[in-house]
This record gives C-alpha cells, structure tokens and sequence, in this order.
C-alpha cells in the first residue's frame, strides 16, 4: 500500500522535479502537543475544465480561504485519500490527477519543533457549481482570495502553472471512453472479458516477462490500464521503484492492488506529456500504440526511449492484415465496447518505428485468443 512516509516522499522526489513548499507556524503548547502525532497529509487544488479552482472558508475555523486537503489515514493509499477528500468536497469522480509540490508544515513552541510532511497536487473534475453548508462556503473561482491559510497560496501558484500549460493536452475523449459503464461494458467485464481477456493477458505476460533479461531497479509500465503485468515484475525482479501510470484516472483508482502493493506509485499522466525527470531501467508500453495517431507514433516512442534503457513495446497486429480472430476481436471493441484505437500497424510498420531509435533491437510475434500481437525490444 502507498502510504507518505519518508521513503515514498523520496520516491516522488526522484520521479518529479517538485517544488519544496516549507512553512512554519508557533502554536500553543496545547495545539504542539496535538501536532506531536505522526501526521502525513496531502492538499489537492481542485480545478474544473474552465480552469477555476475550488476554494473553501470554514467559518468555524479563522484561518481564511483553504484548498481541500486531508491527512492519509494509516489503512488508505494516497490515491484513495485524494479521492476521499474530492468527492467529500465536489462530490464527483477526477479526471486528472498530477504531484506539483513537497509540502512540510514546521509547527514551534519554544524551543521545541515538529515537522509535518506532506505532497501537494493537482486534480481537474467536470465540476462547475458546489453547493455550500452550514458554516461552510465552497465555491469554483478564477480570482485567488486575498486571505488564504497556511502555505496554500503558494501551492496554489504552482497548481496554476499546471493548468495554464497542461490542460488544453489533457486528451478528453479517452478519458471519457474509459469512464463508459453501460451495459455492454458491464457484460464485457463480467463475462468475456474474464476468459478470454484473462488468456491473452496472461500470454502477453509471459512473453513480456521472456523479454526480461536482467534485474530492473527502476520500472514503468507506461499504459498499465487493469493489467498486472507491472506486479508480477514486481514480484519476480523486485525494483526499488515502480510506476503504474494510465491515462484514466478511473482505471487507476479501480486498481485493486492500491491497497496491497508497496513501492509501487500510481500516477495518469498523457502518454505524450510524460513530467517524469526519473530515467527507468525498463519502460512497458502495451496496447497502446494504436491509439497515437500514426504520424505521432514515432515521436511518441522516441521521447519514451530517452527515458529508459530498455524500452518493450507490444501492440495488436493490424487486424485487416491478421488473423480472423484479431478481425472478429478488432469489430467488437470498435463497434460494441467504442474503443477510440483505429492506427494499428502491420508487423513491417511496427519494426521500421522502433529502427527508428537508438540502440539494439528485437523482434516477434505471438498468437492469443484475441489474435496476433508484436513485441518489439529497444536495449540502448
């Protein structure tokens, strides 16, 4: 399970290039005391796709306008604690979630010091009205407060940075198709998807793990979706980091290994717009290729092999050149389940890509139950 601790703040300092945010407070004896217990907390600027932010005052409590933030209870993951803490105040699911700072809280009372430490983020829901409460007013604003509490202010600074740079590439429809739960999507998963999708996972698995042919320290599994292929290489070679990173932010907090996986940090950022300034042992990128634009691909591929110094690569084979099965398979999910994927390239496009990067290269081809897969192998 993720929990803050110094060991995952220092994970997040190796992966992102975040900003220290310190700030220091003299309190009573009485509230050092309370300040005393271990406390891990993470703040979240919660923004819509208008770029408003949403701010809170507590008139219960003088310390001004605030931005929704919590503590991570010893039995929650900090994705679970992000999304407690943005339903409880907007009410709805994230969209995008993105690290932005390293907060730390400095509490004196005389001599005395405490330090609390936390991660400061940024998430973008659909949100556009809240309503407020009894002594609690909640509202989406573009002006920022003139009286805001703690550190805030600054981390709100960094957050807008964020949303000025980012939020026209956040890509919509794919998110929005990944969050699709109607009743063929439901059958799907309840049924087909746990025969056949469990076989071809498994086959794809096991030829991604034959691939591997040393010990990684450092592995990203760049488009992970529901897949486990990033535990089981967590379970085999043991790295000290892990990264399963998806476009959906719903995928990500469907993952069931949240509250039982360790070292493994769970991030969604665009497969285009990697913030990453860790470079990897070994980056994975399955199922996804077909879902970049074909004069995208390769550009695509080449910023991932700057970040790494194995790069794995596996895709579905174009279903018009394949198997009848990859034909049958391709007109499901394009027709039934509205997969957004249609660039698909045959075996010959797929290894003039990857010959297209730096270093040694290898290449196959495997058959599932859905029908033919590549895999290419970049070792610089």
């Amino acid at each position: 399970m993720l929990k803050i601790d110094l060991d995952d703040l220092s994970r997040y300092s190796k992966l992102y290039d975040l900003k220290k945010i310190r700030y220091d407070e003299k309190v009573s004896e009485e509230f050092f005391e309370y300040c005393k217990t271990d406390r891990r907390f993470v703040v979240v600027t919660v923004c819509n796709r208008k770029g408003e932010v949403l701010f809170i005052r507590d008139f219960n409590r003088n310390v001004g306008w605030e931005l929704p933030g919590g503590f991570v209870n010893e039995d929650f993951s900090v994705i679970e604690t992000i999304n407690r803490i943005v339903r409880r105040e907007v009410g709805t699911e994230i969209d995008v979630v993105e690290p932005i700072t390293i907060i730390e809280n400095c509490f004196m009372n005389g001599v005395d010091k405490y330090t609390h430490k936390g991660l400061g983020f940024v998430a973008i829901t659909e949100s556009e009205k809240i309503e407020d409460e009894e002594g609690l007013r909640r509202c989406f604003s573009k002006s920022i407060p003139k009286n805001m509490a703690y550190q805030d202010r600054e981390i709100l600074k960094n957050s807008r940075n964020f949303i000025k740079e980012k939020s026209d590439t956040i890509p919509i429809n794919e998110i929005e198709s990944s969050k699709e739960t109607s009743f063929r999507r439901k059958l799907h998963s309840k049924f087909l998807n746990k025969y056949f999708g469990y076989k071809a996972s498994e086959k794809q698995r096991k030829e991604i793990i034959k691939k591997i042919d040393f010990s990684p320290n450092t592995v990203l599994d760049a488009a992970c979706g529901k897949d486990k292929t990033l535990f089981k290489i967590k379970e085999i070679f043991e790295p000290e980091i892990c990264v399963a990173n998806d476009v959906s932010w719903e995928k990500i907090s469907r993952l069931k290994e949240l509250k039982k996986e360790e070292n493994v940090v769970f991030t969604n950022h665009d497969i285009k717009n990697f913030p990453f300034k860790q470079k990897f042992d070994l980056i994975l990128f399955k199922n996804s290729l077909h879902h970049i634009e074909k004069e995208k691909q390769e550009k695509v591929l080449k910023k991932l092999s700057e970040k790494c110094k194995v790069l794995l690569v596996v895709d579905v084979k174009n279903p018009k050149k394949s198997s009848l099965k990859s034909k049958v398979w391709n007109w499901y999910y394009r027709n039934i389940l509205d997969d957004q994927g249609e660039d698909f390239l045959d075996f010959s496009e797929f290894k003039e890509v990857l010959k297209s990067l730096k270093g040694s290269k290898e290449f196959d081809c495997f058959e599932t139950v859905k029908g033919q897969y590549m895999i290419g192998k970049v070792n610089k």
